[in-house]
């Protein structure tokens, strides 16, 4: 991912259009290959399999190639809806994520806009989607991270595998949630993997940042990785939840989680999943 993005920055990438004249892809292609091998560290891999590989794709996906631009906006011109995902996760984006561990591409609301070419104000609703505690995978700073058995306990409760590799499993960090709502100004959140708590007894949220006497509850300071964080540990509700489908039958304990989200960002939540599958959705 790292390869590709520096590849567009140096404007040596291919795009998928590019696939409409395949001899012309296929000179591209090597040609930036050549090229690539002073540039970056590749490893060493089979051209001939990848090329054959990519004109298989190519002959799948050819006539799904075109304008996106013109077609998202003549779809919202003619009043129809229109969905943007953006996926990356704010605190990871190169403008204001946690540097240096963060990808290299922009996040949130003006990722999805600029990828489909799409003004920002002609977005009606903004559905920011977070997980009832943080993962990070790979390194850096990870300043709520949980250690232990707990951690493996989500990890495994959790599914949390990204490319066979175990992701870091923390508390929910309110801070860096308020941080994501004022860049993107959300109309509501869903909060994902409420189940995943179930057996946890006590619950901690991170609501703010000490560095020598100065407590930070209203911004992530520069300095947060030196930071000794502010906790309000909440009872856990030690019950299951993966079959509860309205938020009024969840157990007190759970809708005291979503409430300080909700009383903290000053925004509703509006959906809960508490399992994977669309029949594991409460809408609130």
């Amino acid at each position: 991912m790292i390869q590709s993005q520096v590849l567009k920055v140096l404007r040596k990438s291919l795009r998928v259009e590019d696939l409409l004249d395949w001899n012309s892809f296929e000179k591209k292609y090597l040609n930036i290959q050549r090229e690539c091998k002073t540039i970056l560290s590749l490893p060493e891999y089979n051209t001939e399999k990848e090329l054959s590989e990519l004109k298989q794709l190519r002959e799948a996906i050819k006539d799904m190639i075109g304008d996106c631009i013109g077609c998202a906006n003549k779809a919202l011109d003619s009043n129809k809806r229109v969905i943007l995902e953006d996926d990356g996760g704010e605190m990871l984006g190169v403008n204001y994520g946690v540097h240096p561990h963060v990808n290299g591409g922009l996040s949130g609301i003006t990722s999805a806009t600029a990828a489909f070419g799409i003004s920002p104000k002609r977005i009606d609703t903004r559905i920011g989607v977070v997980k009832a505690y943080c993962t990070r995978s790979g390194n850096g700073s990870f300043p709520t991270e949980i250690k232990g058995e707990l951690c493996e306990h989500l990890i495994l409760k959790g599914r949390e595998f990204s490319d066979n590799e175990k992701r870091r499993c923390g508390w929910l960090d309110l801070n860096m949630l308020k941080l994501a709502h004022t860049m993107n100004q959300y109309s509501s959140l869903m909060v994902t993997k409420l189940d995943v708590l179930d057996e946890v007894p006590e619950i901690k949220v991170a609501i703010g940042y000490k560095i020598g006497e100065r407590i930070f509850n209203d911004r992530i300071p520069a300095s947060y990785e030196r930071a000794e964080y502010v906790y309000k540990i909440l009872r856990g509700w030690k019950q299951d939840t993966s079959q509860t489908r309205k938020f009024k039958h969840l157990p007190k304990e759970a809708k005291d989680y979503i409430r300080l989200i909700e009383d903290t960002l000053k925004v509703p939540v509006t959906w809960i999943t508490v399992g994977r599958t669309k029949d594991h959705i409460i809408r609130k």
